[in-house]
């Protein structure tokens, strides 16, 4: 079985990412839920969330998105099979 590493890029400190590694099948959508133990006034324009995904010597970078309040998401469909 192949595995993807993630990895997460922040530029404030999130917590609450309470995910198992989780198998994927080629291009299906994988999310996940971070949630950041501060709230900002203007989260969109404040905060910055990266996720990089990794297997073997390829990555990915991929922008997390604000879901209100004090939550960010990601989604991702991997190229390869992987966990």
């Amino acid at each position: 079985m192949k595995h993807f590493l993630i990895l997460f890029i922040l530029s404030s400190s999130l917590i609450g990412y309470s995910q198992n590694n989780k198998s994927t099948q080629q291009w299906e959508v994988f999310e996940t839920s971070f949630t950041s133990a501060k709230l900002y006034n203007n989260p969109f324009m404040d905060v910055q969330v990266d996720v990089l995904f990794s297997k073997d010597d390829k990555e990915w970078k991929i922008p997390a998105f604000w879901d209100g309040e004090n939550v960010w998401k990601v989604r991702f469909a991997a190229p390869e099979i992987g966990t």
